[in-house]
């Protein structure tokens, strides 16, 4: 019995000590086995603040070149992908750099991708290595108002050996962002909040009502909170559907669509209101009272399931052509009436 509690005091003794060994020698954190990179700005001597990402002033068309270091922090060497691009506001509300197809508002006038030479990189640095990268920002030949916004956008490639040991490809691409802002002016531009359309739209079998928000201003929304209600116009006590969001970003003049969920509620033809305010963590408020329609077809196409509504307006629809053939006939009649008292 005393040489089994000493065999159990050993043991426990062991285990004390190696996890104090475990909390003092440090873990190696420049080696990993999936597709690890870093990105450190270069800040050139224009920069405004050192906060992690590129914010400088330009003068009017003069170049300037901007510096990044990649580093991978993978065992193994990894290609990398490294292309300009414009800030959008993604459709969750959320400032946004992935590059690919978007459509941009009408109010934006300069691109921060046009305004980059090298369009698109790809390095190879090899592993537990840092490379260095430039890239040659051309501003507008004139002075701007507020800022202009993107980013260097970075991306691993895929690797063919990249499988594990049931030989299942892996596929675990890594991207990340550098953004880059620049200016010209010190003044200071406030965001514009503006609601250009309301449009029906569906998702599945669910009614939903496209509120497009735009900011047309060149400079960001942050920390903003939407509070909207839609009703029949002339009916403001019955709301049809209400929607609160809260921290939602937006990029300069960038615009996304807010939904409503219109649940259980027939999307009857006629003219509705958006009730909608709105407000950011600089204290900027917005007020926005707007009309809009809904046609018969919006209604039948758009309807939430409710066949009993599409079948009267499809039978309104025919008893209307029926009328109109009706009158057609009757007026056929009369006049074939008249040319035979003619004769």
């Amino acid at each position: 019995m005393i040489l089994k509690n000493h065999k159990l005091r050993l043991l426990l003794g062991i285990a004390f000590f190696s996890f104090l060994f475990a909390l003092v020698v440090p873990t190696a954190v420049n080696a990993t086995p999936g597709p690890g990179i870093a990105v450190k700005p270069n800040y050139p001597s224009t920069q405004f603040d050192q906060g992690g990402s590129f914010f400088f002033k330009t003068k009017p068309g003069e170049p300037q070149t901007i510096t990044m270091d990649v580093a991978n922090l993978a065992n193994y060497s990894q290609t990398l992908t490294i292309e300009p691009t414009t800030a959008y506001t993604s459709k969750d509300g959320s400032i946004t750099y992935k590059p690919g197809k978007v459509p941009y508002d009408r109010t934006l006038k300069y691109k921060m991708r046009d305004l980059v030479k090298e369009k698109k990189q790809k390095i190879t640095v090899g592993a537990n290595q840092t490379k260095k990268v430039s890239f040659t920002v051309t501003p507008p030949k004139k002075d701007y108002k507020g800022i202009i916004l993107g980013a260097l956008y970075v991306k691993t490639e895929n690797r063919n050996d990249n499988v594990n040991a049931n030989n299942v490809n892996l596929n675990n691409k890594l991207s990340l962002v550098m953004p880059i802002m620049i200016k010209s002016q010190d003044k200071k531009v406030n965001p514009k909040l503006t609601v250009p359309s309301i449009k029906p739209d569906k998702s599945g079998s669910q009614t939903l009502i496209n509120t497009k928000l735009a900011n047309e201003r060149p400079t960001t929304i942050k920390g903003m909170t939407v509070t909207d209600r839609i009703y029949r116009k002339g009916n403001s006590k019955k709301t049809l559907s209400k929607n609160k969001q809260y921290q939602l970003s937006m990029a300069p003049n960038s615009n996304f669509n807010m939904q409503n969920d219109f649940g259980k509620n027939a999307l009857l033809p006629g003219t509705y209101h958006l009730s909608l305010r709105a407000h950011d963590e600089n204290g900027n408020h917005w007020k926005i009272e707007k009309d809009f329609n809904v046609s018969i077809k919006d209604s039948v196409i758009y309807n939430n399931n409710n066949w009993w509504w599409i079948a009267l307006l499809v039978a309104l629809f025919l008893i209307i052509l029926l009328l109109l053939y009706l009158i057609y006939r009757q007026k056929r009649k009369q006049k074939e009436l008249l040319n035979n008292q003619a004769k």
